[in-house]
């Protein structure tokens, strides 16, 4: 029989330790400070991502725990599913991100039918970050349409706020961009999105905004628990 001091050290062994914001990201090119277009403080709300950042797990007591995003926009209401089996950092950053209000009043500022929708950039121009980056979490996951896929520059580790919404297929983002969710519901909205820009122009003249980003814990909801109901009758 195992003693009391070796099933002790057999669990600060298996212990799982919670996410570290400095462990798990990497610094940014650019600082987080200045004014968000949503009149917020980028530096701030950078903070707040670190005071979350180990709140949010993906497994508690043996128990999966799974999220969904909701982008309500001038387009319409989509949610959003996760992967983080394949990109956990990725996918804890856009989590963290939405419950610090940084989604908040941003703009998809690049679109482009056929392709894709990009958002995500506190300047909304592109140019913007939450004052840390992500090492990239390349996966399998194709890019099909309804896709999340995080935005970088030329250097693989350089993930940040920015997100890519794909509007078809594009093979060659493949094991290029990290994965980590896709559109489960309000694709139609993503039509309307890319349909802003005018042809051979990637900037809309009044891009789609997001007026609220919000995250639940799926199964938390009433909705959730109504349509787990209604697909286990008979």
């Amino acid at each position: 029989m195992m003693s009391f001091t070796a099933l002790a050290l057999t669990s600060v062994l298996f212990a799982v330790e919670p996410p570290d914001f400095a462990k798990d990201t990497k610094p940014a090119r650019r600082e987080a400070d200045g004014e968000s277009i949503n009149g917020k403080s980028i530096a701030s709300m950078r903070d707040k991502v670190k005071e979350i950042w180990p709140t949010i797990l993906f497994e508690k007591d043996g128990k999966k725990i799974e999220y969904v995003a909701t982008l309500d926009t001038d387009d319409g209401v989509m949610e959003i599913e996760f992967f983080p089996d394949k990109a956990p950092t990725h996918v804890r950053s856009f989590i963290a991100l939405i419950k610090a209000g940084y989604h908040d009043g941003l703009v998809f500022h690049r679109c482009i039918p056929g392709f894709m929708a990009q958002g995500g950039c506190p300047l909304g121009n592109g140019t913007g970050g939450p004052g840390y980056a992500l090492p990239a979490e390349f996966n399998n996951i194709k890019h099909e349409k309804g896709i999340l896929s995080a935005a970088r520059t030329r250097d693989p580790n350089s993930a940040g706020s920015q997100f890519f919404l794909c509007h078809a297929r594009a093979a060659h983002l493949d094991n290029q961009y990290t994965v980590f969710g896709k559109v489960t519901k309000g694709m139609d909205v993503i039509d309307k999105i890319v349909n802003r820009a005018e042809p051979g122009n990637e900037t809309p003249a009044k891009p789609c905004k997001v007026k609220k980003a919000t995250v639940r814990i799926k199964g938390d909801d009433a909705a959730d628990k109504k349509g787990d109901s209604e697909k286990k009758s008979p």
